[in-house]
């Protein structure tokens, strides 16, 4: 269909794709990075390949374990690996509606 401006268009597609903002997830060593367009509520945590959570950030915070409110812009927490063994483990990362989940392996 041809709109009066000259455009290609018609009705939205009700297949059209969900966008969500940006989140980046980097992990070195024990460090979680991590950069939020905007404010978000934002909880970190390990799971072992077996889906137990073996830790949670490091942060103060009023909210529940292992969930904290940041602002937006690039962020670091550390994780308390020291009594883990070595493996594989997950780093999962909640902001809001976001959710990434990223490999990690561990060596002592």
């Amino acid at each position: 269909r041809l709109n009066p401006d000259g455009s290609l268009g018609g009705p939205p597609s009700p297949w059209a794709p969900v966008r969500t903002y940006p989140v980046t997830l980097q992990v070195a060593g024990q460090a979680v990075r991590f950069t939020l367009p905007q404010a978000e509520r934002v909880a970190l945590e390990l799971f072992d390949v077996c889906g137990r959570r073996v830790a949670g950030a490091r942060h103060a915070s009023p909210l529940p374990a292992g969930e904290a409110w940041y602002p937006a812009g690039t962020h670091e927490v550390t994780f308390d690996g020291a009594g883990l063994p070595s493996g594989v483990y997950l780093v999962r990362l909640q902001a809001g509606e976001v959710s990434q989940v990223q490999k990690v392996v561990l060596l002592k």
